[in-house]
């Protein structure tokens, strides 16, 4: 990275994709060891479970607006640099914004979901999730590949194949005899898809690791990147220091 013309905005965009990595990694950590793999959706709505529901949900609300920020901060910076940064730091960014229309569409067909019981809502809900995994995983590695170096590059793209192929394989195995039950709280009736899978199964908690070991590679390449970032702005300050 110390060839390229880089500035505190790239720095701290680094510094800011890697606390998202980080609460990525927070988030798949208490859904894989903190929730039962047998908790229905009654279960969940319940004390302790809901609660814990809640705070997945407000770190994923996070980690999805620290990645947002992170990738403008890289983008305001990439046309100093210029060349195949400055092209593949705004297609992550543009890639990023995209797969905000799958998780709209999927909140809607939710909604949709919740008063029909419709089954082919739910395995919608499910495919536009696979759809919004592949871009939000492809948008951090576009905004760095430009700048980081042979090892960081391997990481990235190893951090894009567990993480894309785990996550994509969980879900089309709970996409395995999907079923619609009925749940009821405080009185209103509601339609909640059920994976139709063991989800304490080998294969199954293979591909959920799988995505948690390449969240953690992910951190780990901008964990480098991030540190290499700010010694460039370091080195730049010392020198110039020595020249006034």
């Amino acid at each position: 990275m110390n060839q390229y013309p880089v500035s505190k905005k790239t720095a701290a965009g680094m510094t800011t994709l890697l606390a998202a990595f980080v609460l990525s990694l927070v988030v798949l950590a208490i859904a894989q060891f903190l929730i039962p793999k047998d908790a229905d959706y009654q279960t969940m709505m319940q004390g302790n479970m809901m609660a814990l529901s809640l705070v997945v949900s407000c770190l994923g609300l996070l980690t999805g607006l620290l990645q947002l920020v992170g990738l403008i901060l890289i983008v305001t910076d990439a046309g100093k640099v210029g060349g195949l940064h400055k092209v593949l730091s705004w297609a992550g960014l543009a890639l990023y914004v995209l797969c905000l229309v799958p998780i709209i569409l999927s909140a809607v067909v939710g909604m949709e979901l919740g008063t029909t019981g419709s089954l082919d809502a739910a395995r919608s809900t499910y495919y536009l999730q696979i759809a919004a995994t592949v871009l939000g995983t492809l948008a951090p590695i576009l905004s760095a590949f430009g700048i980081a170096n042979l090892l960081q590059r391997g990481l990235l793209v190893l951090y894009g194949l567990l993480s894309t192929g785990g996550g994509v394989v969980s879900s089309l195995m709970a996409l395995n005899n999907l079923k619609i039950e009925t749940m009821t709280i405080s009185g209103i009736t509601t339609y909640v898809p059920v994976p139709g899978i063991d989800m304490s199964s080998l294969p199954y908690l293979l591909a959920n690791y799988a995505a948690m070991g390449g969240a953690a590679i992910g951190a780990l390449a901008f964990l480098l990147l991030t540190i290499e970032a700010w010694k460039v702005m370091r080195s730049r300050e010392v020198f110039t220091d020595s020249v006034v």
